[in-house]
């Protein structure tokens, strides 16, 4: 069997325990296929990705099944996660990075979702969700979820990958105004311009505290996806950024499977080699076809999928967690896409 027939073979497993999840829960648990209950409320985070996930598997191959569970699973979060505004639903309040990154996952899975079917009053809540994020100063997403006394850029990337998707979609010049000021405020307080990368933590004062390695590929790739619209970053180039990340990789982990978080001299702070940071690297070498994807994703399903679903850490099998399958997919889109 092939590598990319073996990943699809994985995608299609993870889309049953998904299914079946849902089905023994009525939503989607922190994790799947195990025998333990559900939490009593696992994130909202848990809805949109599985949301996500469901809504690929429908522009992939047409899937009337994953689309009838999408339906099924937005209706569960209006009611469980959403507040009841009149005619619709709106997001909840979100005042620090924490918050703001589950409301970047809630208006990417409205937007995809608006995309494949007309529900109704999914129009009216996606249009509260986008008048939430727009009506918002872009400095909450910056605030760290440890609370530290640190600017932390991660809720703002995936900020910069729900509305880049949004615009898209659905054309907006307020949207596109938003995006532009968040593409400055990000170039102004990360970019690392000796070395062309960004960093993930900083000092109030500016000092860089912290890189993250996954999340500098995972950049990488939204730019060069999102590139033809224009939402770029001053100082950073996709293509070497991700130069750089291969070469950070290789130094710290000497070609092994590579683990995120990076002191400011770009030294490993821990070694747990964690799934999703493994697939935004294969991710974005697909993007671009770098010669080393294919052996990349062959260790990957080797090493992360035993039993075709995605173990979170290294040479540890645990739970499933849900969350995952959203990296799984995205990378798999990507790489097969470059097949």
């Amino acid at each position: 069997m092939s590598t990319i027939s073996h990943f699809r073979d994985c995608i299609d497993r993870f889309h049953e325990a998904l299914r079946a999840a849902i089905d023994q829960h009525g939503l989607v648990p922190e994790f799947i296929a195990q025998s333990e209950e559900a939490q009593p409320q696992p994130r909202m985070l848990c809805q949109t990705r599985g949301i996500l996930y469901l809504c690929h598997m429908v522009e992939m191959a047409s899937d009337a099944t994953a689309l009838r569970y999408a339906r099924q699973l937005y209706e569960v979060l209006r009611q469980r996660y959403l507040l009841p505004q009149g005619d619709h639903f709106a997001p909840p309040a979100a005042r620090d990075g924490a918050a703001r990154y589950e409301l970047a996952f809630l208006l990417q899975a409205q937007t995809r979702l608006h995309q494949l079917d007309t529900i109704a009053g999914l129009e009216a809540d996606l249009a509260a969700t986008l008048n939430d994020v727009l009506s918002s100063p872009l400095s909450r997403w910056l605030a760290p979820r440890e609370q530290g006394d640190f600017l932390e850029l991660n809720a703002l990337m995936h900020l910069y990958e729900a509305l880049a998707y949004s615009h898209r979609c659905r054309p907006d010049q307020r949207t596109a105004t938003y995006l532009h000021q968040l593409t400055q405020l990000a170039a102004r307080h990360f970019v690392d311009g000796q070395h062309g990368v960004l960093a993930e933590r900083v000092s109030t004062e500016g000092e860089i505290l912290e890189y993250d390695l996954g999340h500098i590929y995972e950049w990488s790739s939204l730019l060069l996806i999102h590139r033809d619209q224009g939402f770029t970053l001053e100082g950073i180039d996709p293509a070497v950024q991700l130069k750089k990340a291969e070469e950070i990789s290789h130094q710290a982990f000497n070609g092994e499977l590579i683990s995120h978080q990076l002191d400011n001299a770009f030294t490993p702070l821990g070694e747990d080699a964690r799934i999703w940071v493994n697939l935004e690297r294969l991710r974005s070498l697909a993007l671009i076809q770098h010669p080393s994807a294919e052996t990349l994703l062959g260790t990957i399903l080797s090493d992360y999928f035993p039993n075709q679903l995605p173990e979170e850490y290294l040479k540890k099998t645990g739970p499933i967690k849900s969350t995952t399958g959203y990296h799984v997919i995205e990378c798999y889109r990507a790489v097969a896409h470059a097949h």
